[in-house]
């Protein structure tokens, strides 16, 4: 397959010197070598210790020089390109996209213009080659500690309750149960799939186990039985409300950092109890004039 890929590049840069000279090459060789690089063109010291650090090194050096070097030059069709997936997105989403969660959006998963009724989208698990870039500009400690091997990155992935390589939560509550394996926590899912191997293997299975109970129920056709292992379900109602608690977190965080500095929150019933002639409405209006605001004072702002 490499072989051949190798030779029709060759081709087409000989029969359009265009396509090597918009790579900024001076012949069809050298576009061979920049689109289609060696694997093996490594040296010691990436072989040997590289390689067993970052399992997938050769994709990831070639790939982050690649995009990051045409992002320079054709920044524009990128631009033009993340735009479309954002339109695609809002219109999959009824409007939601804002919600939609950022792992989601940063791995660029295809979404399906077809919202249902009860609020429910579907996206294709698919990525595209400068995703990689993207996430790596976007968070280059994440994206570092996504590529490197399971024995390294998982005890950092329970520390922060993080899946590095999409950016999900392991859980999004202590203990909760996972879907693929009967009696086991999402998290100790999570561990045997990286210490074995078996992660995508479990899931896709039990993706094809899900649509075959769909079929049978009636609630769905043979081909969803391979397509429930290519497409993933959301719902605009569970991203509103996962995107309330990330709003909740930071603004805990916030009060977090005012309390080390000395400052006292009081809470409305606290207030209330102080002002028992008052009401509630007095009170956010009393807050309002003290602090110069117009909105309610606990929104969260950005």
């Amino acid at each position: 397959l490499d072989s051949v890929s190798r030779l029709a590049t060759y081709i087409e840069g000989v029969r359009n010197p265009s396509f090597y000279k918009n790579l900024g090459v001076d012949n069809a060789g050298d576009a061979v070598r920049k689109v289609l690089f060696d694997p093996t063109d490594l040296t010691d010291f990436e072989l040997n210790t590289m390689k067993r650090i970052v399992p997938f090194y050769t994709f990831t050096k070639k790939n982050l020089a690649f995009q990051i070097d045409n992002l320079s030059k054709n920044g524009a069709n990128y631009n033009k390109l993340l735009k479309g997936y954002e339109h695609l997105l809002e219109n999959a989403t009824g409007g939601n996209e804002e919600n939609v969660e950022d792992w989601l959006k940063n791995n660029l998963y295809i979404p399906i213009p077809s919202l249902g009724e009860d609020g429910s989208y579907k996206v294709i698990r698919a990525s595209l080659p400068f995703g990689s870039a993207i996430d790596f500009i976007d968070d280059p400690i994440s994206a570092s500690v996504g590529l490197v091997s399971p024995s390294i990155k998982l005890p950092i992935e329970l520390a922060t309750n993080k899946n590095s390589f999409t950016g999900a939560d392991l859980e999004k509550f202590e203990g909760e149960m996972c879907k693929n394996i009967p009696f086991m926590t999402k998290k100790g899912e999570h561990v045997l799939g990286s210490l074995t191997g078996l992660d995508v293997p479990i899931k896709n299975l039990n993706r094809v186990y899900q649509g075959i109970q769909d079929t049978m129920r009636g609630n769905g056709s043979i081909s969803d039985i391979l397509g429930n292992t290519t497409i993933m379900e959301q719902n605009i109602d569970t991203d509103r409300m996962s995107r309330m608690y990330d709003e909740l977190d930071e603004l805990e965080t916030i009060m977090s950092q005012y309390k080390q500095q000395g400052y006292s929150f009081s809470t409305i019933n606290e207030l209330k109890k102080a002002n028992q002639n008052a009401t509630t409405d007095k009170i956010m209006s009393q807050l309002n004039k003290l602090y110069g605001l117009k909105e309610n004072p606990y929104s969260v702002t950005r």
